[in-house]
């Protein structure tokens, strides 16, 4: 399961229907840090991938990401954004996100996706606890 969160409902329409196919399990959306926390523990060892906005109302995605790296550090993050900047995508992966994608959605998203659900599926093998 692949969680998305973004404050932006066109852009969680936009991910709705381009990620659809990009988890067997489902793709489910959050539109603030909290909703998506609580998501996130609602669905527990099922989620295999958080895609986390970094401009979001409230506690913002880094604030996000350390939450989530705190409380389900196996999960794998992708930090996402709107603004292309190198020391902001860089900052992401100091937070603790795997990669970093710029929106808009392109092709190249479903490429990381996969590449990142990989390499927490061969984390989970290695050390025989779910990802």
């Amino acid at each position: 399961m692949i969680l998305v969160v973004d404050d932006d409902p066109m852009f969680l329409q936009q991910a709705r229907s381009q990620l659809a196919g990009a988890s067997e399990r489902g793709v489910y959306f959050a539109g603030d840090a909290t909703e998506a926390l609580n998501l996130a523990s609602k669905l527990g060892s099922d989620l295999s991938l958080a895609l986390i906005d970094l401009d979001l109302p409230g506690p913002n995605g880094f604030e996000l990401i350390l939450e989530i790296r705190n409380r389900f550090p196996r999960l794998p993050v992708i930090a996402i954004s709107g603004v292309a900047h190198v020391k902001v995508l860089e900052c992401a992966k100091v937070f603790g996100a795997a990669e970093v994608l710029s929106k808009p959605i392109t092709r190249k998203w479903n490429d990381a996706i996969q590449r990142v659900l990989k390499l927490g599926r061969q984390t989970s093998d290695a050390t025989g606890t779910p990802g």
